[in-house]
């Protein structure tokens, strides 16, 4: 084993976090410290930006495709991670269970697929990270193996939830400087509020002409911003894309929008 994979002691990783390491190193920290109780095979921590959605600051175990896809996430859609941080609780379930009770893992079939080859049939663990009674964000992670969960183990790491939730309070933790967070790329499953406005019109039958008129762009940035939602929607048409958006949560209904 060479140093850098030497596993970091429990004891001390509230004296790392002390130190203000720089934010996209803590989730291996985590992966390799409190949570290797629970045969962590990956994790991340994910805080939320003003356009409503939830973003990586930082992860340890996933690809680099991975995690570009999923650097973001909106808090529309239906998931372990965004349940976990609108209701403020802890939630786990096996990976398989996770597979089957959300929809978006089936747009990225061979994703999903690839994540569970490495890390087998164990769990899937959101935890909200809390200071003063106010979520601040999300400690997510995957076991290589499943377990059941005492109320002790489920203690054991909102207690590290917590020990992040004083962290993240710091101004010289990172969490507020996002410039220096992951980079996101521009595979994220996020739709911008042009597109979903564009998307709203095409389910009412408009054509790109006619959304190009009503919206006071020209035809070119219609199909442009078209184009980009199938890509992040990964649908080979516009009534198809419009359909998966509204199907996952990503369409905002116009009241909630305005």
């Amino acid at each position: 084993m060479s140093m850098s994979d030497d596993p970091i002691p429990k004891p001390q990783f509230s004296h790392f976090l002390a130190t203000f390491p720089h934010p996209i190193t803590v989730p291996r920290a985590l992966v390799r410290g409190p949570l290797s109780n629970f045969s962590a095979g990956g994790g991340f921590l994910s805080f939320p930006t003003e356009e409503d959605t939830l973003r990586t600051m930082g992860a340890y175990g996933y690809t680099d495709e991975e995690m570009d896809r999923y650097a973001l996430v909106p808090l529309g859609l239906s998931s372990t991670l965004t349940d976990c941080f609108k209701q403020s609780e802890t939630i786990i379930m096996t990976f398989d269970d996770m597979m089957a009770r959300y929809s978006y893992p089936d747009i990225d079939q061979d994703l999903w697929s690839g994540i569970r080859d490495r890390f087998g049939g164990g769990d899937v663990v959101n935890a909200p990270i809390v200071a003063q009674g106010t979520t601040l964000g999300v400690l997510g992670f995957n076991t290589t193996e499943h377990r059941r969960w005492s109320s002790q183990e489920i203690a054991y790491v909102e207690g590290t939830c917590a020990v992040l939730g004083i962290w993240a309070t710091h101004p010289l933790s990172g969490v507020q400087t996002p410039q220096i967070w992951r980079p996101v790329g521009e595979s994220t499953l996020v739709l911008s509020d042009r597109q979903q406005v564009i998307l709203r019109l095409v389910e009412l039958g408009k054509s790109n002409a006619s959304i190009a008129m009503a919206l006071g762009y020209s035809a070119s940035t219609v199909k442009a911003e078209m184009q980009k939602a199938l890509r992040a929607l990964k649908v080979n048409d516009r009534v198809a894309a419009a359909k998966r958006a509204r199907d996952l949560g990503l369409l905002e209904d116009e009241e909630s929008a305005s």
